[in-house]
């Protein structure tokens, strides 16, 4: 488990996010945030799985042109190349690929409307229906698995209504859940901090909702 979620409400677009990156020992390596913000182009890309180098990434991105649609219309491009490079490192280190997904939030100025974007570079996420390394653009998607939403609000929440989820109350709640909830393997993957990046018609705010007590060189040990 490692915090990527968003959701659209009426008001923009959100991003609930942690701040650890991790070694292959499970050990913290980084802590830092994990979204790219572009407030000229109303824009957020969060990103969870293996990046070799997040600047190399950024740098790509950046690369793609100055306003939201060049920025937009490569990023299948960029996730497809970066994915092959995850395939060489599988192969050397006989494991499976590593995956890469982003989520990118962004305020559509010709509908006036926030929207949900996600890019992974497998179909495990998804599906079968979901073709690798393509947009497709949601109203929601949970890193929480559904009974665990449920556990951790009391109920399913609505969550295109601010009325039934705060996106700074409840989505403290969804991050400090995601945090409980260890990999098969007894470790756990989340941490740093706990951020909300919302993208409006104002443009990009991120807020640090809760620091975590993670150190460098160490897993985490809740």
């Amino acid at each position: 488990m490692t915090a990527l979620s968003g959701l659209v409400q009426p008001g923009g677009a959100y991003l609930f996010t942690d701040g650890a990156s991790f070694d292959a020992q499970h050990h913290v390596c980084a802590i830092g945030t994990k979204v790219l913000s572009f407030e000229r182009q109303r824009m957020a890309i969060g990103w969870s799985g293996y990046v070799n180098d997040i600047d190399e990434l950024e740098a790509a991105i950046i690369a793609a042109g100055p306003t939201q649609a060049d920025i937009f219309a490569p990023l299948p491009t960029i996730v497809e190349q970066f994915a092959s490079a995850n395939v060489a490192i599988g192969t050397r280190d006989n494991v499976p690929p590593p995956p890469l997904r982003l989520l990118i939030a962004l305020w559509c100025e010709k509908s006036g409307e926030g929207q949900l974007w996600a890019i992974h570079s497998g179909s495990e996420i998804f599906g079968s229906w979901y073709k690798p390394c393509t947009l497709v653009r949601l109203s929601q998607y949970m890193a929480l698995p559904p009974d665990l939403q449920v556990e951790a609000f009391g109920r399913l929440p609505a969550y295109a209504d601010p009325m039934s989820f705060d996106v700074l109350l409840d989505g403290l709640t969804l991050l400090e859940a995601e945090r409980a909830l260890p990999y098969e393997d007894g470790h756990y993957a989340v941490g740093g901090f706990a951020e909300l990046t919302s993208v409006t018609a104002a443009g990009v705010e991120q807020q640090v909702l809760r620091r975590w007590p993670d150190r460098i060189g160490f897993p985490i040990s809740l």
